[in-house]
């Protein structure tokens, strides 16, 4: 027993060391994320709902995004009336506009790509400044759709685009509700190919946001240490166990005591990777 509760100490505290470090950075990074909202010039062609970037050759004006510019996104268009913190003065011009750099918003969306359903990550598409349903093709992403459209949908406009093939298209302009951020694609194809999709998936489900390579593979790892060490310690649990009634019957109540205490530590170290998976998944860099 003293070897396993020297294994015990070690790894409860390499644990508190590993969650401290996490939770500590996960905090401080929750603290600078927050949500501000600016006060930007721009032309009429901008609306509320737009994604958009700021002018290379004006820092005070914005241009709606575009996929080719998609690195360089700064936050979506809100309603002039629905803000509460500007970090500019606003005055009452026609050609001013609020802009938000991330939150749950109203986005500009097409379905160009196809109809777009709640959970579905969106990214831009041909139209500057509005959005579309992401595939497999598109590395970064703009938000993800927390409201449905497509075909029956409130459509605000319709656009006729023209194909590679010189054939034209009719897609359908709306608005739905989303969480709009900058982030990289988790089913981009560059990814698939390094990542098994099953844990792709796992991960999504579990953070509800895209998660990196290299954040996937360090819980994975963690988790099978985690499993590796429980399976160890619970093996030779029940292997000594049973060798030591073998010997000495009589002393069946000291063997299940060291049994339940050998288990309850192999679920203590179990508990604990998972906890510290959980947070690797959801730090927020």
């Amino acid at each position: 027993m003293k070897k396993y509760r020297r294994l015990l100490i070690l790894i409860l505290t390499l644990t508190v060391l590993i969650v401290g470090s996490v939770t500590t950075k996960t905090y401080a990074a929750g603290n600078n994320s927050s949500i501000f909202i600016q006060s930007f010039n721009a032309t009429p062609s901008v609306v509320t709902g737009m994604v958009v970037a700021l002018n290379p050759k004006d820092t005070t004006t914005v241009l709606p995004l575009t996929s080719q510019t998609i690195n360089n996104m700064l936050g979506v268009v809100v309603p002039l009336n629905d803000s509460t913190i500007v970090l500019t003065p606003q005055t009452a011009t026609a050609s001013q506009i609020l802009v938000a750099n991330s939150g749950h918003y109203e986005l500009l969306v097409s379905n160009q790509n196809g109809s777009i359903e709640k959970g579905d990550y969106i990214t831009m598409s041909s139209l500057p400044g509005i959005g579309m349903k992401a595939d497999t093709s598109q590395p970064k992403i703009i938000g993800k759709a927390t409201s449905n459209f497509g075909k029956g949908s409130d459509s605000l406009e319709t656009v006729t685009l023209k194909n590679n093939n010189g054939s034209t298209t009719d897609v359908s302009v709306g608005l739905i509700s989303a969480d709009v951020y900058l982030g990289s694609n988790p089913f981009y194809q560059n990814n698939l190919s390094s990542i098994p999709g099953f844990l792709s998936r796992v991960a999504d489900t579990i953070t509800n946001k895209p998660i990196s390579p290299v954040r996937i593979y360090l819980s994975t790892f963690v988790l099978l240490m985690a499993l590796l060490i429980t399976g160890i310690i619970l093996y030779s649990t029940v292997r000594n166990s049973i060798v030591a009634f073998g010997r000495n019957p009589l002393a069946r109540k000291n063997i299940i005591i060291g049994m339940v205490q050998t288990t309850t530590i192999a679920l203590i170290i179990l508990i604990a990777g998972v906890f510290a998976v959980y947070l690797i998944l959801n730090l927020q860099l």
